[in-house]
């Protein structure tokens, strides 16, 4: 608002320089001469002096207002992924509440029984280690001897 009311006052000035100032001069270009009144000559150059400006504003108005549609779009987008994650968080908060109602629903174990299923899982996880091991197992120690060798005792080779 400052900046239009101080717009409008130079452009009161330069009007009433111009209309008091009527008499005859002699513009000078290059090699032309031109004789015109002055008010003429006092207002084509306040309006060759403000085309640059004018130039200058809009080119920054034209890349302000690119950098606002980047940046408006950044923000949509972050308004998007905010948007993902709180519904992300109240999945994850529902899936927390059922957990905790599926646990406060089961009786207490005792010590005992809770040693009892971690030794249970232990042997089921050893169960699973060995029959994944078993179709494609690479040889061990003792692997490629007949059946009967290994399972002598005495240690000297059998009747050949």
């Amino acid at each position: 608002m400052l900046r239009l009311l101080l717009v409008a006052v130079l452009i009161i000035l330069i009007v009433i320089l111009a209309v008091q100032n009527v008499t005859p001069a002699e513009v000078r270009f290059l090699q032309f001469a031109y004789e015109m009144p002055l008010a003429f000559v006092i207002t084509g150059a306040a309006v060759v002096g403000a085309l640059p400006v004018l130039l200058l504003a809009v080119v920054r108005q034209v890349s302000l207002g690119r950098q606002l549609r980047q940046q408006q779009a950044r923000a949509d987008g972050l308004q998007a992924q905010i948007k993902e994650m709180e519904e992300r968080e109240k999945e994850l908060r529902a899936q927390l509440h059922r957990l905790e109602e599926r646990l406060a629903a089961q009786p207490p174990q005792t010590p005992a029984e809770q040693a009892g299923q971690t030794a249970q899982q232990a042997q089921q996880a050893q169960a699973t280690q060995q029959s994944a091991e078993a179709p494609g197992a690479a040889p061990g120690p003792g692997a490629g001897q007949a059946p009967e060798a290994s399972q002598e005792g005495d240690g000297e080779p059998g009747p050949a």
